[in-house]
């Protein structure tokens, strides 16, 4: 359905161009007094990038008039016939809905209601992944036996990676004077701009002191984790990292992400309650903690079997 002439609060706002204002926010993000991760922003932006691909593909042009919910179904479907994963898909239309609705009529005021109201959000299917098991974690440690500089970088961000709960974009965030080199207790600034305090233990805490003894940083950096030449570690960088990591250890579906929820189907294991784990991963709802552990609750349940059974 076209857009009325009561969609936008000037009727020039119709022919202006979507990226235009897609700039405007993106830039917005990273501005405000909580900004908001580059790797967010980076999600966003590649999203809108996608959709405006499939705008102009269609003979459309690119222009506030033509965003509409026939043209975001269209988009939809156009990534479903790609075979694209649904949770990426779900992913790229929350990025496309919160700039319709945070943006371009909350906070820019263009339009007069959020033109995106009506579509539907796809549901992702609660895929978890399996936890990282006893012999992976040991190979993947095993590989950091060499103890040079990366090595020595690496071994202390998976030990925080898993001892944390947090994503990598948070970890790499982390600077020097955040580390409480006595008790290891930091605050970190989450995904939606939460603070979330952390307190490693022991383990995780003797491998990034071990890290600080030979950590080189170039003039006026203050990252806690840097490269050999003493710049700071990108997501990039620690992707590539990762990549690396699959043919050194063995293991070959590691990556970032994976370290989280083996964190979290972890800690279900060891006896924390679905709530403890909710709040240990920082989820706003228990729908998502339950995708993280869906692959060790039966387990855990059929322990317990004999501890609430009547008989």
């Amino acid at each position: 359905m076209k857009h009325g002439k009561e969609t936008f609060t000037s009727p020039d706002y119709a022919r202006q161009p979507i990226d235009a204002f897609a700039r405007e926010w993106l830039l917005s993000l990273q501005s405000r007094p909580r900004p908001v991760s580059p790797q967010t922003v980076t999600k966003y932006e590649k999203s809108l990038r996608s959709y405006l691909r499939s705008v102009e593909a269609a003979g459309e042009e690119p222009v506030l008039a033509n965003l509409t919910k026939a043209s975001v179904d269209r988009w939809v479907s156009q990534q479903r016939f790609r075979g694209l994963a649904a949770e990426g898909i779900a992913s790229r239309l929350a990025s496309l809905k919160a700039f319709t609705r945070s943006y371009l009529w909350r906070e820019a005021e263009v339009t007069t209601y959020d033109v995106l109201e009506k579509v539907q959000r796809p549901k992702a299917p609660e895929v978890a992944k399996p936890m990282l098991d006893e012999a992976e974690r040991a190979a993947i440690f095993d590989a950091f036996a060499d103890g040079g500089y990366e090595d020595t970088r690496n071994d202390a961000l998976v030990a925080v990676l898993l001892a944390s709960f947090l994503r990598l974009g948070a970890v790499l965030s982390v600077t020097v004077e955040d580390v409480g080199r006595a008790g290891g207790q930091f605050v970190v600034v989450e995904k939606g701009g939460a603070e979330k305090p952390v307190q490693l233990g022991p383990q995780a805490l003797k491998k990034v002191r071990r890290w600080l003894r030979v950590r080189r940083a170039a003039e006026g950096v203050d990252a806690l984790w840097t490269t050999a030449a003493g710049t700071p570690l990108t997501v990039n960088g620690a992707q590539a990292f990762f990549t690396r990591l699959k043919k050194r250890s063995g293991v070959g579906r590691v990556h970032a992400h994976l370290f989280r929820h083996t964190a979290g189907q972890g800690a279900l294991l060891k006896g924390a309650t679905p709530g403890e784990v909710q709040d240990l991963l920082g989820h706003k709802s228990s729908a998502m903690t339950r995708r993280y552990t869906q692959t060790v609750r039966a387990r855990v349940a059929a322990t317990n079997m004999p501890k609430y059974a009547l008989v």
